[in-house]
Protein backbone atom coordinates (compact mmCIF):
# COMPACT_ATOMS: atom_id res chain seq x y z
CA UNK A 1 0.00 0.00 0.00
CA UNK A 2 2.75 2.32 1.12
CA UNK A 3 4.02 1.75 -2.73
CA UNK A 4 1.18 2.77 -4.11
CA UNK A 5 0.59 5.90 -1.95
CA UNK A 6 4.28 7.00 -3.19
CA UNK A 7 3.85 6.18 -6.83
CA UNK A 8 0.38 8.32 -6.85
CA UNK A 9 2.56 11.32 -4.79
CA UNK A 10 5.39 10.60 -8.08
CA UNK A 11 2.47 10.91 -10.52
CA UNK A 12 1.16 14.04 -8.73
CA UNK A 13 4.03 16.09 -8.35
CA UNK A 14 5.45 15.24 -11.86
CA UNK A 15 2.02 16.26 -12.96
CA UNK A 16 2.27 19.57 -11.35
CA UNK A 17 5.75 20.16 -12.13
CA UNK A 18 4.66 20.04 -16.05
CA UNK A 19 1.46 22.36 -15.48
CA UNK A 20 4.02 24.32 -13.81
CA UNK A 21 6.55 23.88 -16.26
CA UNK A 22 4.16 24.88 -19.27
CA UNK A 23 2.79 28.11 -17.08
CA UNK A 24 6.61 29.40 -17.01
CA UNK A 25 7.21 28.39 -20.84
CA UNK A 26 3.90 30.14 -21.61
CA UNK A 27 4.86 33.09 -19.84
CA UNK A 28 8.83 33.33 -21.33
CA UNK A 29 6.92 32.62 -24.82
CA UNK A 30 4.65 35.88 -24.22
CA UNK A 31 7.64 37.67 -22.84
CA UNK A 32 9.61 36.94 -26.15
CA UNK A 33 6.81 37.94 -28.09
CA UNK A 34 7.82 41.23 -26.95
CA UNK A 35 10.01 42.67 -29.18
CA UNK A 36 13.37 43.35 -26.83
CA UNK A 37 13.17 47.48 -27.31
CA UNK A 38 9.67 47.18 -25.85
CA UNK A 39 10.65 45.18 -22.81
CA UNK A 40 11.61 47.57 -19.68
CA UNK A 41 13.45 44.72 -18.22
CA UNK A 42 16.42 45.05 -20.61
CA UNK A 43 19.19 47.33 -20.29
CA UNK A 44 18.69 50.95 -22.27
CA UNK A 45 21.65 49.28 -24.19
CA UNK A 46 20.30 46.47 -25.06
CA UNK A 47 17.04 48.13 -26.30
CA UNK A 48 18.41 51.15 -28.23
CA UNK A 49 20.27 48.89 -30.19
CA UNK A 50 17.49 46.70 -31.14
CA UNK A 51 14.87 49.23 -32.45
CA UNK A 52 18.09 50.54 -34.05
CA UNK A 53 18.94 47.24 -35.66
CA UNK A 54 15.07 47.97 -36.85
CA UNK A 55 14.81 50.80 -38.36
CA UNK A 56 15.45 51.59 -42.15
CA UNK A 57 18.17 54.06 -43.34
CA UNK A 58 15.11 56.81 -43.80
CA UNK A 59 13.31 55.69 -40.46
CA UNK A 60 17.19 57.36 -38.83
CA UNK A 61 17.28 60.28 -41.38
CA UNK A 62 13.58 61.19 -40.18
CA UNK A 63 14.81 61.19 -36.81
CA UNK A 64 17.05 63.94 -37.41
CA UNK A 65 14.71 66.25 -39.04
CA UNK A 66 12.42 68.91 -36.76
CA UNK A 67 8.66 70.58 -38.25
CA UNK A 68 8.21 73.62 -37.36
CA UNK A 69 7.87 76.48 -40.12
CA UNK A 70 6.96 73.85 -42.57
CA UNK A 71 4.13 72.43 -40.56
CA UNK A 72 1.25 73.51 -42.99
CA UNK A 73 2.11 70.64 -45.05
CA UNK A 74 0.01 68.53 -42.55
CA UNK A 75 -2.52 70.96 -41.95
CA UNK A 76 -5.78 71.41 -43.55
CA UNK A 77 -7.02 74.64 -44.51
CA UNK A 78 -8.49 75.91 -41.27
CA UNK A 79 -5.14 75.28 -39.73
CA UNK A 80 -5.96 71.62 -37.93
CA UNK A 81 -4.01 68.04 -38.51
CA UNK A 82 -4.57 66.52 -41.59
CA UNK A 83 -3.32 62.72 -41.41
CA UNK A 84 -4.04 62.13 -45.11
CA UNK A 85 -1.28 64.67 -45.85
CA UNK A 86 0.52 63.25 -42.81
CA UNK A 87 0.92 60.35 -44.30
CA UNK A 88 3.58 61.61 -47.11
CA UNK A 89 4.86 63.91 -45.02
CA UNK A 90 5.56 61.59 -41.91
CA UNK A 91 5.54 58.45 -43.42
CA UNK A 92 8.97 57.28 -41.98
CA UNK A 93 8.05 59.12 -38.50
CA UNK A 94 9.77 62.72 -37.28
CA UNK A 95 11.95 63.46 -34.33
CA UNK A 96 10.64 66.48 -33.04
CA UNK A 97 7.71 69.17 -33.63
CA UNK A 98 8.61 71.70 -32.60
CA UNK A 99 6.10 74.76 -31.64
CA UNK A 100 3.13 72.31 -32.91
CA UNK A 101 1.07 75.25 -33.26
CA UNK A 102 1.53 79.07 -32.53
CA UNK A 103 -1.73 80.70 -33.41
CA UNK A 104 -3.88 78.42 -31.49
CA UNK A 105 -4.19 78.63 -27.58
CA UNK A 106 -3.58 75.98 -25.06
CA UNK A 107 -6.25 73.35 -25.70
CA UNK A 108 -6.54 73.63 -28.90
CA UNK A 109 -2.50 73.23 -29.62
CA UNK A 110 -2.76 70.28 -27.27
CA UNK A 111 -5.54 69.08 -29.23
CA UNK A 112 -3.33 69.61 -32.56
CA UNK A 113 -0.03 68.04 -30.91
CA UNK A 114 -1.94 65.19 -29.46
CA UNK A 115 -3.27 64.17 -32.69
CA UNK A 116 -0.08 64.47 -34.39
CA UNK A 117 1.00 61.89 -31.63
CA UNK A 118 -1.88 59.28 -32.08
CA UNK A 119 -0.76 59.87 -35.87
CA UNK A 120 2.89 59.07 -35.82
CA UNK A 121 2.55 55.95 -32.91
CA UNK A 122 -0.05 54.38 -34.98
CA UNK A 123 0.16 55.27 -38.22
CA UNK A 124 4.43 55.24 -38.51
CA UNK A 125 6.46 52.15 -37.76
Amino acid sequence: MQHNHRFICLIVLSGLASVFGLASLARVSAQSALPPYRDAQLPVEQRVADLIGRMTLEEKVAQTHALWQRKALIMDSQGNFAPEKAKEVLKNGIGQITRASEKKGPRENAVFANAIQKFLAEQTR
